[in-house]
């Protein structure tokens, strides 16, 4: 409702999700796609967009996706773009909130921040939900 001309983007690896969101925004294009591989790849244009959402992803894929992902994630956002993107909140604990289908990756928070800034972001702002939400801006 703030942003009526704005247009959306979405990709997940569950159809009933691209369905969900889908339903809720207008300008929109959503696509399921397998993207747990380094040479995943959107077919859109680079620096594109202005913020980028990535929640729950970086709980399912090992080191060297990730890395390529945060790469993707780089080259999609405008200069000066912003992010938020999610980490399990404490992976030395039990998580009873976790209940994704498929397998659980942990990544330590100091660890993770650094790839985030190897990857060519400043970290903005820090804040815990059910996991960890980082919010990025592309330098």
């Amino acid at each position: 409702e703030l942003w009526p001309e704005a247009k959306y983007t979405g990709v997940d690896i569950s159809q009933e999700m691209i369905d969900y969101c889908g339903d809720q925004w207008h300008n929109k294009d959503f696509q399921e796609a397998e993207f747990f591989c380094p040479s995943f790849e959107l077919s859109i244009d680079e620096a594109a967009y202005d913020f980028l959402i990535c929640h729950s992803v970086f709980t399912h894929i090992q080191l060297p996706d990730a890395i390529a992902l945060l790469k993707t994630i780089h080259s999609l956002i405008a200069d000066g773009g912003t992010a938020s993107i999610s980490i399990l909140d404490d992976p030395t604990k039990e998580d009873s909130n976790f209940q994704g289908c498929l397998e659980r990756v942990d990544y330590n928070k100091n660890f993770f921040e650094g790839m985030l800034v190897q990857a060519g972001f400043s970290i903005e702002k820090i804040y815990r939900n059910h996991q960890l939400y980082l919010g990025v801006r592309k330098v």
